[in-house]
């Protein structure tokens, strides 16, 4: 019963993020009603590219691996899998933390909110991980 339940919240988890990807793939981070919550020019630089391709875009795929993880979460090997790729989606939202704070000095609430589902979900990963002794 409580593996169903982590599954759940990490499906709702993975789906609220990919949410927020495809918002920012698709519009750009402006918006009229979360223009105030955008500061210095990180909404009007949308320009964070990695291979020329934008990072909500690789945003996007993340997402679709976790929603995928957070489907097939009873496979044993999954949850190894899910764990390195949820530790890797971590590192990079604390590195585009960084960036925001002191390369370009302004924060994107969307990216903000990304850091967050991505912290959730590697922590709540980990606990599974953890209590399902793998």
């Amino acid at each position: 019963m409580k593996i169903k339940l982590y599954a759940v919240i990490l499906l709702i988890i993975a789906f609220l993020g990919l949410i927020d990807s495809l918002y920012l793939t698709y519009n750009g981070p402006k918006f009229h009603l979360f223009e105030q919550l955008c500061t210095n020019s990180i909404c009007d630089d949308f320009s964070l590219k990695i291979f020329g391709i934008h990072i909500s875009v690789y945003g996007i795929i993340y997402y679709l691996l976790l929603i995928f993880f957070s489907l097939y979460i009873f496979k044993g090997k999954v949850i190894v899998v899910a764990l390195i790729i949820s530790t890797l989606g971590f590192i990079f939202s604390l590195y585009f933390l960084y960036y925001q704070a002191f390369i370009i000095k302004g924060f994107c609430i969307f990216c903000l909110f990304s850091l967050v589902c991505t912290t959730a979900y590697f922590l709540l990963y980990t606990i599974l991980y953890v209590t399902e002794k793998h």
